[in-house]
């Protein structure tokens, strides 16, 4: 995909996915392509409703609407887990190998988020456990629940690292970048949110930043 003023369609979600599959790499996709899904989703789904209430619409009019209507809902699940596993590849070798020309040009905003996530764990897990056992030592990304929890310094200024915003949409849960737990959201909460996560949801228009 690569025109914007270009509305989803089946066939062209059939297509999205064909290369996805077929192709090891990710594919480039359009940024807005969430936005794309659900209101393709939304459209379908008040065919369907306006179908099915339909006394005088043929019973096997019903069930072929019904049928792509599952079958558009399998394409996006079969999307997503084809991308996220992709994805989960590109995290490891990043962690592995720490190659600064990795080509991510074809990762959408929402799928940078999850990457910078993913990377930042392997990381971790490498560092506190691989790295250890290399040495003859014990690993630290385990609890020991014989240690009372340290302080962590980086918290110290982690206010400095958020930014206060009020919502314009309704949003539903999501994580930040430690994995802890925001939302939802519904038009007018505010919230203080890591900068990342800040700026990409002012960019796709969802929250307003408050001075």
């Amino acid at each position: 995909m690569g025109e914007n003023s270009i509305s989803l369609t089946y066939e062209l979600l059939y297509e999205i996915v064909r290369k996805e599959k077929t192709n090891a790499d990710l594919q480039k996709l359009d940024q807005d392509i969430y936005e794309k899904i659900i209101n393709y989703i939304n459209d379908k789904k008040q065919v369907f409703k306006t179908t099915i209430k339909d006394s005088s619409a043929p019973e096997n009019e019903k069930e072929k609407i019904k049928t792509q209507f599952n079958n558009i809902r399998r394409l996006i699940k079969e999307l997503f887990e084809r991308r996220e596993k992709k994805l989960i590849v590109l995290a490891i070798n990043k962690s592995r190998t720490n190659a600064a020309n990795l080509d991510l040009s074809a990762l959408i905003e929402e799928e940078k988020v999850f990457f910078d996530i993913a990377v930042s764990i392997l990381n971790k897990f490498r560092k506190d456990v691989l790295l250890n056992l290399i040495n003859a030592s014990m690993p630290t990304y385990i609890p020991d629940k014989q240690k009372q929890p340290q302080e962590n310094p980086d918290l110290k200024n982690d206010s400095e690292n958020k930014t206060q915003v009020k919502f314009i949409g309704s949003i539903q849960k999501f994580f930040g970048p430690e994995l802890e737990i925001y939302g939802p959201f519904k038009p007018g909460d505010t919230a203080e949110l890591p900068n990342k996560i800040a700026d990409l949801l002012v960019r796709k228009n969802m929250v307003s930043i408050l001075k």
